[in-house]
């Protein structure tokens, strides 16, 4: 069993398995409700004041102050070492499904080109005072 993992392999693992997929897939107790967060049952300290954040692919538990990538939670949950974890999540990935990043947040793209400095805090003041009319 060879122990080296290149950080492109080490980096799929930890960002391009569905967080959330792999919580069910361990049989950590979790539940969902429509609208409301993900929360799982936190396999350090066993409460439940957590959530999944998409964007990243962490799953943190706010009571022990611990967030948790995919190969942690395999390594806490299974008590396995790093590499027999990272073994593990390659074994399994076509079941768990992976994510892809289009849920990324996006730099907004300006309408205008034409100045490339920042607007002052006083310019857009005067531009909100000026688009307010009075009332009749």
């Amino acid at each position: 069993m060879g122990r080296h993992f290149s950080s492109e392999q080490l980096y799929h693992l930890r960002n391009n398995i569905s967080i959330d997929a792999l919580i069910k897939a361990l049989g950590i107790s979790y539940r969902q409700c429509p609208g409301e967060l993900f929360r799982f049952q936190c396999p350090r300290c066993l409460g439940y004041h957590t959530s999944t954040h998409p964007q990243t692919n962490l799953a943190r538990c706010f009571t022990c102050q611990t967030n948790f990538n995919s190969i942690e939670l395999v390594m806490l949950v299974k008590k396995l070492p790093f590499v027999a974890s990272v073994y593990l999540l390659q074994q399994h990935e076509c079941t768990l499904g992976t994510i892809t990043h289009a849920l990324a947040p996006q730099k907004p793209h300006r309408t205008s080109t034409a100045t490339s400095t920042p607007t002052s805090i006083g310019e857009l003041l005067r531009r909100i005072a000026g688009a307010v009319k009075e009332p009749s």
